[in-house]
Order: C-alpha cells, then sequence, then structure tokens
C-alpha cells in the first residue's frame, strides 16, 4: 500500500510515499532546487498504456486521447546509463554522440543528410550499410570499420575515406586512361580508345623493315630504356619468310636475319622499359594507394 502525505515544510513538493521503502527521494529535501515542483515517487503512468507496458518501468508513458506525442522535451536531454530504443528513432536537427564506443548491429543502417561527421572509433555493423549525402566523412584517430554481408554503394556528392575521394566507386576501382575525340569518318558519333595497361613503365617503336636486316632505334633509347629489358616482335610479309630471327640488339640497333638469307620483308614492334624512373611495384599491401611502398608522386592514379 502506497499512500499520499505532503508534510508542512515541503512546500513545492509532492510526496507519494511507498508503503515499504518510504519516500523515493533519497536526499535531504534542502538539497533540492528552490522553486522547482517535484513529484516525490517511485511509479508513474501517463497518457493511454497498453497493457504489455504496466509495471516494466518506474515511469511509462503512453500518447494521449487525441495526441499521438507522448513525451515533448524542449532543450537539453540527458541520458546517463542504457538507452533502448525500439522502432523509429527521428532527429531532426544535431544529433551528438560521445563517448569510448558507438556501435550499430541494425540488419539495415542508414544515414542520410547533407553533411554526416563519424568521429572516433566507429563501427557499423549489419547485411546493409548505406551512407547517402552530398558531404560524408569519416574520420578517426586509429580505425573506422564498416562490416556487413554486403556493402551495396556509397552515393553522395563527396565521401572522403583516408583522404581520398570516393565518391563513384565505379571510377574509382575502374578508373582507365582513354582518349574520346569526335568520329573520323562518321558524323555525329564520336570515338573513345582504352590504353594499354600493363605492370612496367614501356614505351615501343614499331615500322616495317625491308631490304635491310637492321631496325635502327631512336638515338635518346641509351639514355631513355633499360637495355636489357628490350624485346622485339617481327611479322613478315607475304610467304618468302618462314621464321625470322633476332641475331642481336643494344639500345641502338636490333639485327634481324633469314636463315635462307633472303631479303628481309617485315613488320616489327619494339618495347623497352624506361630507366629514367623507379620500377613498378604491381602488388602491395594496403586499402588504398596511399599504402603504395613507393613514390606515388610519380603517378597519376585515377585522374587525380
Amino acid at each position: 500500500m502506497s499512500g499520499f502525505t505532503n508534510p508542512e515544510g515541503d512546500a513545492g513538493v509532492f510526496h507519494v510515499i511507498n508503503s515499504f521503502v518510504g519516500s523515493a527521494i533519497q536526499l535531504p529535501l534542502a538539497m533540492l532546487r528552490p522553486g522547482g515542483g517535484y513529484l516525490d515517487a517511485y511509479c508513474g503512468y501517463f497518457g493511454s498504456l497498453a497493457q504489455n507496458g504496466l509495471d516494466f518501468a518506474s515511469l511509462t508513458v503512453g500518447p494521449g486521447v487525441t495526441n499521438p506525442v507522448s513525451i515533448f522535451s524542449k532543450g537539453v536531454t540527458q541520458f546517463v546509463g542504457a538507452h533502448s530504443q525500439t522502432g523509429m528513432h527521428l532527429t531532426t536537427g544535431t544529433h551528438m554522440c560521445t563517448g569510448a564506443l558507438f556501435t550499430s548491429t541494425c540488419a539495415v543502417n542508414t544515414i542520410t543528410g547533407k553533411t554526416n561527421t563519424i568521429t572516433g572509433m566507429t563501427t557499423i555493423a549489419g547485411k546493409s550499410c548505406s551512407l547517402a549525402a552530398a558531404s560524408t566523412h569519416i574520420a578517426a584517430a586509429k580505425m573506422v570499420t564498416i562490416t556487413g554481408a554486403k556493402l551495396t554503394s556509397v552515393q553522395g556528392g563527396r565521401v572522403i575515406i583516408k583522404g581520398r575521394d570516393w565518391s563513384s566507386s565505379s571510377r574509382m576501382w575502374d578508373a582507365k586512361k582513354s582518349f574520346d575525340i569526335p568520329h573520323p569518318s562518321k558524323e555525329d558519333h564520336r570515338l573513345r580508345y582504352i590504353c594499354v595497361e600493363g605492370p612496367t613503365a614501356d614505351v615501343y617503336v614499331r615500322g616495317r623493315l625491308k631490304s635491310s636486316n637492321k631496325i635502327k632505334l631512336p638515338d635518346y633509347w641509351k639514355d631513355l630504356v633499360d637495355k636489357d629489358s628490350i624485346t622485339v616482335q617481327l611479322q613478315p610479309i607475304g610467304d618468302r619468310h618462314f621464321h625470322l630471327n633476332v641475331v642481336s640488339f643494344t639500345d641502338e640497333f636490333v639485327i634481324v636475319k633469314d636463315p635462307d638469307d633472303k631479303p628481309i620483308d617485315c613488320f616489327y614492334t619494339v618495347f623497352a622499359e624506361r630507366k629514367d624512373t623507379s620500377k613498378n611495384i604491381p602488388e602491395y599491401k594496403g586499402l588504398t594507394e596511399a599504402d603504395y611502398p613507393g613514390d606515388n608522386e610519380e603517378y597519376i592514379i585515377n585522374g587525380g
């Protein structure tokens, strides 16, 4: 049983005394800030309550008869301890979460806004993770982890992770060197070619060798290429040659021979790797090009 009292000298305090444990206010009333109205009770029910909400907490609040809003809080609201949310959580304005750890394990995590900033050690885990905003910034002193069964997309005007703009995942992962020009022979058409790619910084020369057995390489090749990297491809013209051989080569000449000493007529392509720059490291451990163990200033990465 509980009773109601309002002893003299307790003006501004409304007491609902529990017959077993007494007052809910476990401090001298003189410590209460003056001018306020205080309810001294162990349990309270407000609004229209569902049956399963009874006896669940010290304070249970439901919607009103004519208003679906259960609680209206204006100003600063502070929660100390665990905060459990079942259902939708809608924030209009600034939502700030501070502490050692922020963890979300929802099946679907969606963060949408003009600017989203997540700072600190942050873990977002679930079946689907969606970050959509004009500007999304994830920053941490040590680690940012986004895990899930599927990372489907990163959408927005700019998404920067570890200093890199990941605004379009397809552009960043699949960037290609190309040229795009008006079509030389079709009206109202364009022509786009993609560069051949390889693990080395190669240059090449090509042409036709006729009535000679010596391919003269450009004069500057001796200062540009590594002689030991030179490779030669020969394509005989006509049916006079069964095969052609490269007899010798330097960084100035390539000597070709027909086994039957027939006059030579062939196309040629000569490749060589540049020696005026550091060698590329094709494979390396890392998450972005910033982890490249060589000098990134020698490279243009994905149009950057």
